[in-house]
């Protein structure tokens, strides 16, 4: 490996981040905006996507996002059912 690559992978292995890919933080930064409540249009933008496919692909559900989805659904969940008329 020569060049750029090179350089990458020298700084990854002395700052402890041996293996990190630059689209790892790409990826890293669309679930934290995602996170953050930033609308995908805004989010979209920031990352130079130009289709909403391009925003999911990036914006990976891990299982803590899962977990956390289910904690949110128990605390919300008033145990009445709602009547739609």
């Amino acid at each position: 490996m020569s060049g750029v690559g090179a350089a990458w992978s020298e700084a990854c292995k002395r700052a402890g981040f041996e293996g990190l890919l630059s689209h790892d933080m790409r990826r890293s930064s669309n679930e934290d905006m995602r996170d953050k409540g930033i609308s995908q249009g805004v989010r979209m933008k920031v990352m130079g996507h130009q289709t909403p496919s391009m925003d999911i692909r990036h914006g990976i559900v891990d299982r803590h996002d899962i977990n956390v989805a289910r904690e949110r659904l128990s605390r919300k969940t008033s145990g009445k059912v709602k009547r739609v008329k």
